[in-house]
C-alpha cells in the first residue's frame, strides 16, 4: 500500500478494477482514469464507474486491452 493506491482504492469502488489499474499502470493509474479514453467513446473511466454497467465497460476494457 501506498499514497497512489490508497488514492486508487478511494475512487474505485470495485478491488477488481482497482487492482487491474495498479498492476497494469501503476502510479499512471489515476491519470488514466481521468483521461479520455476512445474505447469509451472519449469518456473519462472515473465517469462511467458510478454505474454498474459502466462499472462492467471499464473492466471489459482493462481486461481486453492489449497495450498493457
Amino acid at each position: 500500500m501506498n499514497s497512489t493506491t490508497d488514492e486508487l482504492m478511494s475512487l474505485v469502488a470495485d478491488h477488481t478494477i482497482a487492482t487491474a489499474l495498479w498492476g497494469c499502470l501503476k502510479s499512471d493509474a489515476i491519470r488514466w482514469l481521468y483521461s479520455e479514453v476512445p474505447m469509451l467513446d472519449n469518456q473519462r473511466p472515473i465517469d462511467p464507474l458510478t454505474s454498474s454497467e459502466g462499472t462492467q465497460r471499464v473492466k471489459w476494457i482493462l481486461v481486453s486491452s492489449p497495450w498493457w
